[in-house]
């Protein structure tokens, strides 16, 4: 490991910063049914119920995915698995481009969501390829904060950006950007030899994964890191901009920047301080429980309280990002009470959870909305019934969270 990080220092920035830059690219796409959502109703392209659709069917992909991505990166290794997660983002973006049914939103969402599963662990791979041990935390806080921007972007720049330009032509140019930024990493990125040999190389199997599930703290630990990102992002990737328009009337504007960007920024800010606070012993994982809180009364606020201002719904856009960075703390409960050998088997497992609970909450806020049509409730109203669903779940979350053993 050490020799691989002083062979490869040259480069390795340029490497990290590149595949940085694809991960948030790829977050960009998976959060990019929010701005895109008014287009597609208003037109008639598709409706409520498909967009939820659209939406989970990435999520519950991903999740099915996740565990058996990791192991193909360890039997092929992370050049190939960098080039196969690549082409098949490309690829999907490309076929989005150029959908107008349902049917192929649905395909080309689903390969996007096969790729996606391979970037989050091929970007770790590099960081612990090509950097010393001790700046393994630095990467990652970097990594999960350039990601979040990424998604951000997919609030009010690109709702911006898809008013003023054909939204075909915008995902065709993020294909473009996609291919530049594959080909100058893969031609960067070291050959196999260099990254692992068989001996090194982790081993996942059944009984890891069921060990990593007996373990009831790590189990806890990162269904709470799944849970409340899916609640969070679920609110962020497409249903918060909507919401504010469709309830209580803001601009797209407005509503893309409170209902999507504000989340994300904060969630990638808060991450990095509650990451450098942890590190340094200012703050404990109690935090957590009371970032929980925090996270029920803003949202219940964000959806169901008076706005009479565009700068409160802001404000409590800002608490809700901030809130939901409390899952970086998670981490150290599944570095305490997880055998080293299975960290890695958790980490996945809590993109697993994630994917599993996104899925679900936006199968049900889709079911929710479409039987409240059938019942002739208003469009807000059945807004309104239909996020009860986030609501539960962050409830949900706080009960594990107050399960876990205190610090």
């Amino acid at each position: 490991m050490a020799q691989n990080t002083t062979v490869k220092s040259r480069n390795s920035l340029l490497i990290f910063i590149l595949i940085s830059a694809f991960y948030a690219s790829s977050k960009l796409l998976k959060a990019s049914l929010s701005p895109v959502a008014t287009i597609f109703i208003s037109n008639n392209i598709l409706s409520n119920v498909e967009l939820a659709n659209l939406a989970a069917i990435f999520y519950l992909i991903v999740a099915l995915m996740c565990l058996p991505a990791s192991i193909i990166v360890t039997i092929i290794g992370l050049r190939r698995s960098y080039a196969i997660s690549a082409l098949l983002m490309i690829c999907g973006t490309l076929f989005f481009a150029i959908s107008n049914n349902f049917s192929i939103f649905l395909l080309s969402r689903g390969i996007m969501a096969i790729g996606y599963s391979f970037t989050f662990t091929c970007s770790i791979m590099v960081i612990y390829n090509l950097f010393a041990e001790k700046l393994y935390t630095l990467f990652i806080a970097s990594l999960l904060f350039i990601g979040y921007m990424g998604a951000a972007l997919a609030g009010l720049p690109l709702s911006s950006i898809i008013t003023i330009n054909n939204w075909h032509y915008v995902y065709m140019f993020i294909a473009l950007i996609q291919v530049v930024l594959f080909i100058v990493t893969y031609i960067l990125l070291p050959i196999e030899k260099n990254y692992s040999s068989k001996a090194d190389s982790p081993n996942i199997c059944l009984v890891d994964i069921l060990a990593v599930l007996r373990n009831k703290d790590t189990f806890i630990s990162t269904a709470i890191i799944g849970c409340l990102i899916a609640c969070l992002f679920s609110l962020a990737d497409i249903w918060g901009k909507t919401y504010l328009i469709e309830v209580f009337g803001y601009s797209v504007g407005i509503a893309a920047l409170a209902g999507s960007s504000l989340i994300f920024i904060f969630s990638a800010v808060g991450a990095l301080i509650l990451g450098y606070l942890e590190s340094i012993g200012k703050i404990n994982c109690n935090a957590m429980q009371w970032l929980s809180i925090l996270a029920i009364i803003t949202v219940i606020l964000f959806l169901y309280g008076s706005h009479d201002s565009a700068v409160f719904i802001c404000i409590l856009a800002t608490l809700i990002g901030l809130s939901k960075s409390s899952t970086i703390l998670v981490y150290t409960y599944i570095k305490k009470y997880t055998h080293p050998k299975y960290i890695a088997i958790a980490i996945a497992m809590s993109t697993t959870f994630e994917m599993l609970f996104s899925s679900t909450i936006d199968f049900l806020i889709g079911a929710v909305l479409k039987v409240s049509s059938l019942l002739h409730f208003t469009l807000s109203d059945s807004y309104r019934l239909a996020m009860l669903v986030i609501v539960i779940t962050l409830f949900l979350n706080l009960a594990m969270v107050l399960k876990l053993k205190k610090q």
